[in-house]
Parts: structure tokens; sequence; C-alpha cells
């Protein structure tokens, strides 16, 4: 079995881009920049929290948390 191994920071882009679902880019973006606002006043540092913080954003914005990343 061959596994896919992506850099921290490109997991982070692809968890940032708007998503195909129909919304504004601006409906999108003003919550995940404010979900990275608060991971910066909590000088939160850690990939798994950072990158969990947004997969939930993404999931809740969503409305389904298996569509979290366009596979």
């Amino acid at each position: 079995m061959k596994f896919i191994t992506l850099a921290d920071d490109k997991i982070l882009v692809d968890l940032g881009a708007k998503p195909d679902d129909g919304s504004s880019p601006d409906e999108f973006g003003n919550g995940l920049r404010e979900v990275i606002h608060d991971i910066r006043s909590r000088k939160i540092r850690d990939f798994n929290i950072v990158a969990g913080e947004i997969t939930a954003y993404r999931a809740k914005f969503l409305g389904d948390r298996s569509k979290v990343l366009p596979l």
C-alpha cells in the first residue's frame, strides 16, 4: 500500500481554499479569517491543532464533515 504524503503547509493551503459549493469567496474567507485570528490570538503553533480548527470550520461551513477536502 502506498501512502501519499503532503507537506504541512500544502495541507493548510488546501484546507483554506474556497470550496466549490456555489458560495461567495468572501463568505468562506471572512469566517476563515476569524478562525485564523482566533488561533493566532491564542498563540497556537501546533500543526494538528491548527489543521483541526480549520477542518472544523470547513466542515461546519459546508454542513458535511465528509467533504472537507476535494479528493
